[in-house]
């Protein structure tokens, strides 16, 4: 029996209120299916762990973003009861509560057993306990060999977890691994093929900032994120501060965010945009800084091509 195809009209879809997604963490997670990508050793279980924590605490994650209080899985499939005590008693001694706070809300499994079909186990504990937001750490742990390798496999095996997620409403951070290609691309950076990435709601890269703390979670951790449901961003996390486990960075790596600025500022001038415009469009900045940007992006060029730059006249 054929499926019923519903058709809507656009004129009735605009006049339809829809209502907003509820993050469970503002910026960063909404209901559907987000894939996290890290190398390993980067700190991505901890960071996971610490996640649960502060979404069924209900708080402030990286000290500034809101949270909505909600009942988390933790699916720790790569570790045991003793290391997840001693990551969750260093991450509740540092909460921005003050002191040790038993977090009711959150569930920690390591094993699922041995089953046929594990997206279909956890689709059973949401309903069993209601969790809002459910982490699978890693990914490769609920997927069987032959289920993975083919761009055709990695999306069907992507696919289930996002129906999982719509289904039943529920955040759901599956965790991977990324390669060791070198790419500007940041999805590129994500192992195994597009099928993954292209089944997805939302995406999130992990990385170091410098190759001294990349196999450590000391220093600065780089998260990337792109998606469907939420903006492009990236947040860069210092560990072990004194405002909490991990908090927003006050020093983001200058000259790559600049950088970042710069080319987007140039690119826009390029096709045409004044500098009011071009400050509107990037956000967040002023005309000022627009032409700031422009004017050390021509002294860049001028300098690659052996020329002075520094009578350019500005736009």
């Amino acid at each position: 029996m054929s499926e019923t195809i519903i058709i809507t009209k656009a004129s009735d879809l605009l006049g339809k209120k829809i209502p907003e997604l509820k993050y469970n963490i503002q910026h960063l997670v909404v209901p559907g299916l987000t894939l996290i990508a890290a190398a390993p050793k980067v700190g991505k279980s901890y960071l996971m762990l610490y996640l649960a924590y502060y979404v069924a605490t209900g708080q402030n994650v990286f000290a500034k973003l809101n949270t909505r209080k909600s009942k988390v899985l933790y699916l720790a499939l790569e570790d045991n009861p003793r290391r997840l005590k001693k990551r969750l008693e260093e991450i509740t001694q540092s909460s921005l509560l003050g002191s040790v706070n038993i977090p009711e809300n959150l569930d920690l499994v390591t094993s699922l057993g041995k089953s046929e079909d594990y997206i279909s186990t956890i689709k059973k504990l949401i309903a069993k306990h209601n969790y809002e937001m459910v982490i699978v750490d890693i990914l490769q742990r609920i997927a069987k060999p032959e289920e993975t390798g083919s761009y055709n496999k990695d999306y069907t095996l992507a696919k289930k977890l996002k129906e999982l997620a719509d289904a039943t409403g529920t955040s759901i951070l599956a965790v991977h691994h990324t390669n060791k290609k070198s790419s500007k691309n940041t999805l590129d950076a994500i192992s195994g093929t597009r099928g993954l990435v292209g089944a997805c709601d939302n995406i999130m890269v992990l990385s170091r900032t410098s190759e001294d703390s990349a196999s450590s979670r000391r220093g600065t951790l780089k998260m990337e994120i792109q998606g469907r449901d939420l903006d492009s961003n990236c947040f860069y996390l210092e560990y072990g501060t004194s405002d909490g486990f991990y908090t927003l960075s006050e020093k983001e790596p200058i000259r790559e965010s600049k950088a970042e600025k710069m080319n987007q500022a140039w690119k826009l001038q390029k096709e045409g945009f004044k500098q009011h415009e071009i400050a509107k469009l990037m956000g967040d900045i002023t005309q000022g800084y627009v032409s700031k940007l422009l004017k050390e992006k021509k002294e860049q060029l001028a300098q690659e091509n052996g020329q002075d730059g520094t009578n350019n006249n500005e736009n």
